[in-house]
């Protein structure tokens, strides 16, 4: 048997740093060629001061029970799938957080093959009068220098394994992946500025947690961890950004994603 997880939690560090330093004489310049012992530059050593720091963490993963499978295991599932009372496939979802972008985010899903999978495609679309304040946040690339104005587009397409036979609800892990388009700025100075298009493509592992109710309510949980990369479309100014240590390190594990959408089932 087969069982997906999530543990959230924290852990704390502690940092203790030693560095040495010399002493310079009265005259403000070490003579390190005197014979003097009053003008000899001394070496002194001191420890910095220690720091705490609480760092949130999430371990997800798969849990696996070795046990003897019964004789003919497969085709009774896939009866009871068939035979279950609870007969909807498709749900609309609602991303509530893409208000804060001034915009409307969706989410199609469906539930496919005898309950053993399920797809989710996902669009939003953007208010032109409003900025992404909440988009600019999460990426957390936000300056004095640089910031993002407002999201064209984003979109997504993931497809799941589904570890329940029921069809009302169950755990699923899967792979996606997601493309969103930015306008935004760069401050060369109080009173120069130049705009910028970026393109943003992204590949996750997903794993999460999807429920149907009878009277058509839907929910949502969906955790996703993976890496990312820009594109500059329009006035590429990644070079600027570089030479101002404003880009994040282009890490292999770049970028993470979590979210929460309610709507209803057919």
């Amino acid at each position: 048997g087969m069982e997906f997880f999530i543990m959230p939690g924290i852990y704390g560090t502690v940092t203790k740093n030693k560095y040495n330093s010399y002493n310079n004489n009265n005259s403000g310049q070490p003579h390190f060629y005197t014979t003097n012992p009053d003008e000899m530059p001394k070496l002194t050593s001191s420890y910095m001061k220690e720091g705490f720091a609480i760092i949130p963490n999430v371990n997800f993963g798969i849990s696996f029970v070795i046990k003897k499978q019964p004789k003919d295991w497969y085709k009774k599932i896939t009866e009871k799938r068939e035979t279950q009372k609870y007969r909807r496939k498709n749900s609309i979802l609602y991303n509530p957080v893409e208000l804060l972008d001034g915009g409307l985010g969706f989410t199609y899903a469906r539930v496919l093959y005898k309950q053993g999978l399920s797809i989710f495609a996902y669009g939003a679309y953007s208010n032109p009068n409003n900025s992404c304040l909440f988009s600019n946040g999460v990426l957390a690339e936000h300056n004095r220098n640089y910031g993002l104005r407002h999201k064209n587009s984003d979109v997504s397409l993931q497809i799941n394994y589904n570890f329940s036979i029921r069809q009302q609800s169950f755990p699923f892990v899967g792979i996606s992946g997601r493309t969103a388009q930015f306008e935004g700025y760069y401050y060369y100075s109080y009173t120069n500025s130049n705009n910028f298009t970026l393109n943003k493509y992204y590949a996750y592992v997903n794993g999460g947690y999807f429920t149907r109710a009878p009277g058509g309510f839907t929910f949502l949980a969906n955790i996703a961890i993976g890496h990312y990369y820009d594109k500059f479309v329009i006035n590429d100014i990644s070079h600027l950004l570089k030479q101002q240590n404003v880009l994040p390190h282009n890490s292999t594990i770049n970028s993470f994603n979590f979210s929460l959408q309610i709507g209803y089932s057919f």
